[in-house]
């Protein structure tokens, strides 16, 4: 039986709420389009809830778990390299993308994706970096639970906003080519392994995945790949505690000891001063301090970044 048209990654991180998984299960059991697959990347050390939320999936998956390192209750997340791994197998079809826990789709979402990359496919091919919808709720967990049925009619009539401008959302053209801005993300498995994207052989701790689009253009070898924004799948991103857990002494002054683990990183660099990160920070900041945005930007954009060492293996 050849795979579903599209693979769904999911990362199950284990610090936010399992009962964000219940309400994410009923969404994707409500698209109107099942052609489908989900890879469940779970990086919680308990995959019981995960396990029982997935009782009332009607469609297929899977659960592959991350055996990440863990320090002073720290998950050492590695999305990239694991990526790579995981498009290396045989088990997909023509699409994928990716998705947190706390994400809901619309239940038009794989429809109206699947929609808008065959009409870009047909235009510009499938080697392409395609950006998606993924709105700001102001709703978090507790406050999805107070809208009763239909929650998802109800997210979209509150007017969510759009990632980056945080104005209301208004569906766009089925595609046009425009240059990448933070967003979720769907890639051609096909240009996904050719391109050698994700495949690194060193870890790249708490690298998100959609960092390296914006350096693309300036590639050679990707300077061709056209950049296109796809105007009507959504997905609805509900609010959330922030989980810088990286950004604290207890956790640096355990990455100090292993240097063989993080020693290639800017972030044992970081590690080795005694400042405790955590100060003038709470979880539930939106919009971060200006001395954790300087901590983020030297861990990804320093000579030893993460994103510096990426871009590195994809120039050679």
């Amino acid at each position: 039986m050849p795979a579903p048209e599209l693979s769904i990654f999911i990362t199950n991180n284990p610090y936010l709420n399992p009962e964000h998984l219940w309400y994410q299960v009923e969404a994707l059991n409500a698209q109107s389009d099942q052609r489908f697959q989900v890879f469940y990347l779970n990086q919680a050390p308990d995959p019981e809830p995960l396990h029982q939320a997935l009782q009332q999936a009607r469609y297929t998956c899977s659960v592959i778990p991350l055996p990440f390192p863990w320090l002073a209750n720290t998950c050492c997340w590695d999305m990239v390299s694991v990526t790579g791994r995981l498009l290396a197998q045989p088990v997909h079809g023509k699409w994928w993308t990716y998705l947190h826990k706390e994400c809901l789709p619309a239940p038009d979402f794989v429809e109206k994706l699947l929609q808008g990359l065959a009409a870009a496919e047909a235009e510009l091919g499938s080697d392409c970096v395609f950006r998606l919808n993924q709105l700001r709720c102001e709703q978090d967990l507790q406050a999805l639970k107070g809208l009763g049925l239909n929650y998802l009619d109800k997210l979209a009539a509150s007017q969510p906003v759009t990632w980056i401008d945080r104005v209301p959302f208004v569906p766009g053209p089925v595609y046009r080519q425009a240059p990448w801005s933070e967003d979720a993300f769907a890639l051609s498995v096909d240009w996904s392994r050719r391109s050698g994207l994700f495949n690194l052989r060193i870890p790249l701790f708490f690298q998100d995945l959609f960092d390296v689009f914006y350096q693309l253009p300036q590639l050679p070898a990707f300077a061709h790949i056209p950049q296109v924004h796809l105007g009507q799948p959504v997905i609805y991103h509900l609010n959330h505690p922030r989980a810088f857990y990286e950004y604290r002494r207890e956790f640096l002054q355990q990455v100090r000891q292993y240097p063989k683990i993080f020693g290639h990183l800017a972030l044992y660099e970081l590690a080795q001063d005694d400042f405790d990160y955590q100060e003038d920070f709470t979880q539930q900041q939106r919009v971060i301090p200006q001395h954790l945005h300087q901590f983020v930007r030297y861990m990804r954009y320093s000579e030893r970044g993460t994103v510096t060492l990426w871009l590195k293996h994809l120039s050679f």
